[in-house]
């Protein structure tokens, strides 16, 4: 069993890999010492490895959403190794797999998501002093592209509050990550290799997810920079989800026309999404103003403010829609 244990986990080196048994998900040596220490949970041992007692802490498998959503918010990264067939029918030990990977920028649980608030998966790819940035949210489906220079590149990410970032390997520009990693504090960080990033390889990889010959129809034909973001993105998705991803259907592009941008210090200091002081609760822009009804709503109300209008036709096309939609016309 251990055997396995170690040969799924090679595979796994990054995350906590909760290893099914039975009516538990066990976790052995460092992953067993982490998982104990952030969820307070019991550390005991099971068997030896070189003279030395194999730590194992467990948890049950009905109460595992609880703790697995305590160990990403502690900016863990969780791989979830199930049984793949039926230990009735089993000869010799059972197969196992893992069959999701959770990390900060790929949650879908709602015990960690707040409803009215996206949660960001973002790529970055830069050649030359410009970047390619794109960004998902996976509970949504929203998937959109942009590119930025480097000067832009902290304010455009700060913009919409990533949880978790992706980066080239070996060809990400030092001094811009040390940047992000400076002014984006409790952003998770994942190292991707090189080639994911390479536009070709990248622009193959959205064709194939999107079932088409070309991305011209995306409006990415000129992007190459945003197209290797979006690509590694998917690649990253298809790694830890295991699965299709049909409600990803769509491309959007952000040119960033027709609306202020906002960089990061206003964007604090003006406190349009959060109090500057934590004890503040409520004293947000956003909190002073949402009156929305459903998760959708309170999400597009922080897009809005994020990137306010400045183009007086489309304001006043959206005012004719608020208009409109309360009257008795509709």
């Amino acid at each position: 069993m251990m055997s396995q244990y170690l040969t799924i986990k090679r595979d796994y080196p990054d995350a906590i890999l909760l290893f099914r048994m039975g009516d538990f998900y066990e976790t052995f040596l460092d992953d067993a010492k982490t998982a104990s220490r952030v969820l307070g949970i019991a550390l005991t041992s099971r068997g030896k490895e070189g003279g030395k007692d194999i730590p194992l802490a467990g948890i049950p498998h009905h109460a595992a959403e609880t703790y697995i959503a305590r160990l990403v918010r502690a900016g863990l990264k969780v791989a979830v190794c199930e049984q793949v067939e039926d230990p009735k029918l089993a000869k010799g030990l059972v197969k196992r797999s893992v069959v999701e990977v959770i990390t900060p920028g790929t949650i879908t649980s709602a015990l960690l998501l707040t409803e009215k608030e996206n949660n960001y998966l973002a790529a970055v790819f830069e050649r030359d002093g410009r970047w390619g940035i794109a960004r998902a949210d996976l509970s949504t489906g929203e998937f959109t592209v942009s590119e930025a220079p480097s000067r832009d590149l902290v304010d455009e990410l700060a913009r919409f509050s990533p949880s978790e970032i992706l980066i080239s390997r070996g060809e990400a520009d030092a001094e811009a990550v040390a940047l992000m990693r400076d002014r984006l504090p409790g952003v998770s960080f994942t190292e991707m290799d090189d080639w994911l990033f390479l536009p070709e390889s990248a622009t193959d990889t959205l064709r194939d997810h999107f079932k088409v010959s070309s991305l011209e129809g995306f409006g990415i034909g000129d992007m190459p920079l945003a197209a290797g973001a979006a690509g590694a993105l998917i690649a990253y998705l298809r790694q830890t989800q295991k699965r299709l991803l049909p409600h990803i259907a769509a491309l959007s592009v952000d040119r960033k026309s027709g609306y202020m941008e906002i960089d990061e210090n206003s964007l604090a200091n003006l406190e349009i999404l959060k109090p500057l002081h934590a004890e503040d609760r409520g004293a947000s822009l956003v909190d002073v103003l949402d009156r929305t009804l459903t998760a959708m709503g309170g999400r597009k109300l922080r897009a809005w403010l994020r990137a306010p209008l400045i183009d007086t036709k489309a304001v006043g096309a959206r005012l004719e829609a608020v208009e409109d939609l309360l009257s008795d016309e509709v």
